[in-house]
């Protein structure tokens, strides 16, 4: 298991979280692309590699023979971008999840190590979604507007060195939108919330 899944906290993550995550997942993929340089090579190759995972898992379900829940609605509304990739990511995203509410619970209990897979192919895909409109953490695309308005610190922000006060709202934005994804990702720690002196350190 790689130290991004132990992050993750898979052995807590149970089917009905999954098909929550996988419910959800095209949505933040139209979010991330919506500030993204979708021509970049850096998108195209995190986008395909999301969608890959998805395929991937969906593989492995049908194998073990568990028909879909067909009643499991999408409830993020189709992609209006002309990329057949960001459809066909809505389409896995959906897929996978009625395949793993497909699963009966007993099923699950019996084969361990099919949940094991889907828990990491679903950190794949978390993974893979972070690589979206960010090459690295501080290439996280933050609208300029943004960063302006929140380079007016907070009172309790002023005692901290800043020499360049916008520099320091990018940062304090990226900071934002990872503890966003991250709290999507797994929800068991989102209600945990930092202190006005630990967001200034």
């Amino acid at each position: 298991m790689s130290d991004f899944e132990e992050g993750l906290q898979l052995s807590r993550l149970h089917p009905s979280h999954i098909v929550a995550f996988l419910r959800g997942l095209p949505g933040r993929v139209d979010d991330r692309l919506a500030s993204a340089d979708q021509s970049s090579s850096a998108t195209q190759s995190a986008t395909k590699a999301l969608h890959d995972s998805l395929a991937r898992a969906i593989v492995v379900l049908k194998e073990g023979g568990y028909a879909p829940d067909r009643s499991l609605k999408e409830i993020a509304p189709p992609p209006s971008s002309a990329h057949s990739l960001h459809a066909d990511i809505h389409a896995a995203s959906l897929e996978f999840a009625r395949r793993v509410a497909g699963v009966p619970d007993t099923a699950w209990t019996e084969n361990p190590e099919l949940l094991d897979r889907v828990r990491s192919a679903c950190a794949d895909a978390a993974q893979n979604l972070r690589r979206i409109s960010s090459v690295d953490a501080e290439q996280i695309s933050v609208a300029d507007d943004r960063i302006a308005d929140r380079a007016t610190l907070l009172p309790e922000e002023q005692h901290v060195e800043a020499a360049d006060p916008k520099r320091q709202a990018g940062a304090i934005l990226v900071d934002a939108e990872e503890r966003r994804v991250a709290a999507i990702e797994h929800p068991h720690t989102a209600g945990e919330r930092r202190t006005s002196d630990e967001a200034t350190q």
